[in-house]
């Protein structure tokens, strides 16, 4: 069935709306926990250039509402924001595993590549322009729209597999190296490896550029817009169902343990178990010694109140031989 020009707007309402949405709830999940960094920035920018390039769509296809010099513009301006969406998706990506990364040398990688996506979207929006001014015949039409050519299509295809490249390899070294179960490590890489989607819908989309054209090319090029946007956002949106999940089910774990709306007894209660660890001897001086403060509240099942109130460098030295190792309760 052909795409119509009502078709293609359905459609870029509905996966541009979605993939929204997605990230809305992405960014409100990050405030709630006032964990909101650049990252964050990166996937907003996206958002943002999503709605730009989804209000440029709907005017490029109601041709009898505009002049063709808008037309021209909003055909400009849809193109250079399906760019924008793509690759700060990417950054935002990068940014993620820039987070979950220890060494100062991968990070100094990592922004570096960070770097490098951004001098790809200037790459890219200026090579695109370049191919349309050379030829502007097409300015003439009904409903603008640029052929693009080989030459951008095998850039786009290129940087895409290369970019999409690292961004499983990365994560999926750190994950392998971090210190968790065999199912939590699958479904982190899982989460990562869902780049790959991303690197499959690109694909399908640069041989339509490249062999088909017209409403079909610019269906492919909403898609990929719109996965790679949900893509950016899927690791914190399972990460924070999976906690809510996990929540849930302990809570109806322990309400179903001690009887439905029963008060835990202290046969219930749970003992918490502080251990100081002292330092291993050194040959630094014991001036170099950093004091900390340690302040710990415990809270039991029947609401005793424990408090541990120690000097780090006491509570270090009473160990070996000590007696008073238990906390007075106030």
């Amino acid at each position: 069935m052909a795409l119509t020009m009502n078709g293609i707007r359905v459609a870029a309402l509905i996966l541009s709306l979605s993939s929204i949405v997605a990230t809305i709830g992405r960014l409100w999940i990050r405030t709630s926990q006032k964990r909101l960094w650049w990252d964050d920035a990166a996937v907003g920018m996206a958002m943002v250039l999503q709605l730009l390039q989804l209000v440029f769509t709907l005017i490029r296809y109601n041709p009898e509402d505009y002049t063709n010099t808008t037309m021209v513009a909003a055909y400009y301006m849809a193109s250079e924001a399906y760019y924008g969406v793509i690759w700060f998706s990417r950054i935002s990506l990068l940014l993620i595993i820039y987070r979950l990364t220890v060494r100062q040398l991968e990070r100094r990688i990592l922004m570096g590549l960070c770097g490098v996506f951004i001098a790809i979207i200037v790459l890219l929006v200026f090579q695109a322009i370049g191919v349309c001014e050379v030829n502007p015949a097409w300015k003439a039409e009904l409903v603008p729209q640029c052929d693009l050519g080989e030459g951008v299509a095998i850039t786009q295809a290129i940087t895409v597999v290369l970019s999409d490249f690292i961004l499983i390899a990365a994560p999926i070294r750190l994950v392998w190296k971090v210190k968790l179960t065999p199912a939590q490590k699958i479904r982190l890489i899982a989460i990562f490896c869902s780049t790959a989607i991303t690197t499959i819908v690109s694909l399908v989309h640069m041989a339509y550029l490249l062999r088909v054209g017209g409403l079909d090319e610019i269906m492919a090029g909403i898609a990929e817009m719109s996965v790679t946007l949900i893509v950016a956002s899927l690791s914190v949106l399972v990460a924070f169902f999976t906690h809510v999940s996990d929540s849930h089910h302990g809570s109806s774990g322990s309400g179903s343990g001690s009887g439905s709306g029963s008060r835990p007894t202290k046969s219930d209660r749970t003992r918490s178990t502080v251990v100081f660890t002292p330092p291993s001897h050194t040959r630094r001086r014991a001036d170099d010694v950093i004091q900390v403060g340690v302040d710990i509240d415990l809270q039991t099942f029947s609401e005793d109140r424990w408090k541990v109130d120690r000097d780090y460098d006491r509570v270090s030295s009473e160990l070996p031989g000590s007696t008073d190792k238990i906390p007075h309760a106030v």
